[in-house]
Order: C-alpha cells, then structure tokens, then sequence
C-alpha cells in the first residue's frame, strides 16, 4: 500500500500544479481585463459602439508578459515555494551541485550513521520512485538486450568463480575468497540508470541490463552457492525462490507499473518520464541511508576481525578497479564506454550484503560496504569531469 500512496501522491502534486497554474492565469486575465480592456459604457476595447457585455459574451485575450510581472511582482514570494521544484530553475541548480551530490552524500551516510537508522527504512521506497521515473521515461515493449549485455552478464560469472578459486589458492581464507566471489556476483544497482544517464550512457541498454542483469544472478546464484558457502544443502528451488522474491520486491513493482501506464494511461507516463531529473536528489539520499547502515554492519563486525577488514577493504578498491576497466573497455568496443563501466561496476550492495549474510560467512560482505564507497567516489568525480571533458573538445 505504501507503494501506491507514494504513486498517488505524485500524482496529486502534479494535480496541484495544474489547478495553481489555472487560476493564476484566470486571476491574471481577470485583472488585465479590467485594466484595459472594459470601457464605462460596457464595450469591448476600442469597439465601443459594439456595446457588448463582458457577461454576455467572454472573451480571451493573450495576456503581455509585462502586465503579468507587474501584476504577479509583488505576490510572487507567496508562490514561489509552490514552484520550488518546477522549471529551469531546479536543473540549473542541479547541473551546478551535481558533482558534489555523491560525496556529500556519502559524508553524511559515515557521519550520521546512528542518527539515519530511524529514517532508513525508506530506502526501498526512494528505489522504488528512481525506479518508476527511469521505467517512465523508456518504452519498455521496445527493450531488446544487446551483445555487451550478454558480454557483460557472461563476464560477471566467469569473473566471480575464477576470482574466488584465485585468491583461495594464493591466500587459502575462505572469507577473502568469498568477499571476491560476493563483489563480483553482486547483481546490477537498481538505481545504475541515474548516474549513467547523467553522464551520457544510452538509457535503453541500462534499463534493460538493470532487468537482465538482476534475473541473471536469480538462476546463477542458487547454482554458485550449491557448492560454495555455508548453504550447500538448501534445494536449488528454496534457493531461486528467496532471491527472487527479494530482488522482485523493489524491482517487478514500478516495471510493472510503468508498463500499465504506457498502455493504459499514457499521458501520466509522459508526466512522470518529465520528472526523470528528479532521479538522482532521490539516490543520493537513498544513499545517505545505504552508506548509514554500513557504517553500522561495519562497526559491528569490526572488533577482533581487524586484519580480515583491512583485507576486504583492500579487495574492495581492486575489484572497483578491474570491473570499472574491464566494463570501460568492453563498452568501448561495443559503443558505450559510459555503458559498459557502469553496468559492470554499480553493484546493489543492500542486496549483495543480504547474499553474504545468507549463504556465505557474513564477515565478507564488509567488501561491498567498502566497495558501494568506492564507486560512488568514481562517480562523483566522473560527473564533475566529464561535463567539462565534453566541453572543451566541443570547443577545440
């Protein structure tokens, strides 16, 4: 239910905006009317002989702009909070302090880790909305997925398993081993679409990974931990059916959603595919929250397992390191540089946690708490760079 009502209310705010923009136009007509419009013997502009009533026959004019400021001037404090977010103004605002978004965010997730833990059960819910926005603004019968979606889904099982049989071999700790397999295994962020679109990636192949890629790790999970962790004896349907079902809570609702209303209700698609900008103040506070309740299971795990910690942490720049390279260069050669990073790097850490805890030694999800840092890092320095990259060789 909490789903819809989030759902109804955008709806009404855009409600709202419409019955405000309405009757300022009608109260601005109104008073330009009066002003010169009316003659005293009731004729209509320079008409006069006409005689024709304004309550007879009403009729529209375009208002000039400067009537309207010279009228609106002096009450536009009022209902300039109404406007907050509407317009130019917002994306300018954002365009101007996207780049520091990111690790603000970040910095107060370690900073007021205690006092975010009342407030993080909203979490799902800010996916959810991120989630409807970015399915809002793609035709989602026209998704195909392409050869780097298949390239990098092939990659990230073949990477996971031989990580974790390398570094078993060469460190003999199996949470080391394991922290590599859970940072590699970890499916697609579901909110991998914001940071990608912002910096130029082609939304319809990540969209569409953002769908594949989660169903990927939902048949290959159960099949990895059959024979690696401590949930070897769990029955692969058990094991298929718990993933699913916590990957589909945030992921199936708002797909599902935006599919009806691109059928049945277009018009309110195109509204919310309007607000897509929206997408990345709702991650950054989504992951305020996220980077709260790490510093939390970090902090917990931390006394007597300092030197695994410092292991993992490790582990964890490395593999940020190899998948953003390796997912770059794919990208490249299939046409998306920005594409191919992002999908193979941005990892839902709240779900690749869940996994360690459940089938692994819960110790090695430390990796992707350190890891979802990292990334978010990079991130943040890629859309203060690239925009700038973009500018000056359109200049050159």
């Amino acid at each position: 239910m909490s789903f819809f009502f989030l759902f109804y209310f955008f709806l009404k705010k855009y409600e709202i905006y419409l019955a405000i923009s309405k009757i300022s136009s009608t109260f601005a007509v109104g008073f330009y009317r009066r002003l010169h419009l009316q003659r005293r013997d009731g004729g209509i502009g320079r008409h006069e002989g006409l005689k024709i009533l304004w309550p007879v026959m009403a009729v529209w004019v375009q208002v000039p702009l400067a009537v309207l400021k010279a009228y609106f001037a002096p009450r536009s404090k009022a209902l300039r909070f109404c406007f907050l977010f509407q317009g130019r103004g917002f994306y300018k605002a954002m365009a101007k302090f996207k780049p520091y978004i990111l690790p603000i965010a970040i910095l107060l997730g370690i900073t007021c880790h205690h006092q975010l833990e009342m407030i993080s059960g909203i979490t799902p819910y800010l996916i959810f909305a991120i989630l409807l926005l970015t399915f809002c603004s793609v035709k989602l019968t026209a998704l195909r997925a392409s050869k780097l979606e298949f390239c990098i889904a092939a990659l990230q099982i073949i990477l996971s398993l031989s990580g974790y049989g390398i570094t078993l071999w060469i460190c003999g700790n199996p949470i080391l081993a394991e922290g590599v397999l859970i940072g590699i295994l970890c499916p697609v962020a579901a909110s991998v679409s914001v940071v990608s679109c912002e910096l130029g990636a082609n939304r319809q192949t990540v969209v569409s990974y953002t769908v594949l890629g989660n169903l990927l790790v939902v048949v290959a999970a159960p099949i990895i931990f059959s024979f690696i962790g401590v949930q070897q004896s769990m029955p692969f349907a058990e094991s298929f059916w718990k993933i699913f079902k916590h990957i589909s809570a945030v992921l199936a609702l708002p797909y599902l959603i935006a599919l009806c209303l691109q059928w049945l209700a277009p018009k309110v698609n195109n509204v919310l595919a309007q607000w897509k900008g929206y997408a990345l103040p709702l991650w950054a506070l989504a992951l305020t929250l996220t980077i709260g309740r790490t510093m939390d299971y970090i902090l917990i795990h931390y006394a007597g397992n300092e030197r695994n910690i410092l292991f993992l942490a490790l582990i964890s720049i490395v593999l940020c390191i190899i998948q953003f390279t390796i997912g770059k260069l794919l990208g490249r050669h299939y046409g998306d540089t920005i594409a191919g990073g992002q999908l193979m790097a941005q990892k839902n850490s709240a779900m690749g946690i869940w996994m360690a805890c459940l089938y692994l030694h819960p110790l090695c999800s430390v990796v992707l708490a350190f890891y979802s840092i990292w990334t978010n890092l990079f991130n943040s320095w890629q859309l203060w760079y690239y925009p700038r990259h973009r500018i000056h060789s359109e200049t050159d």
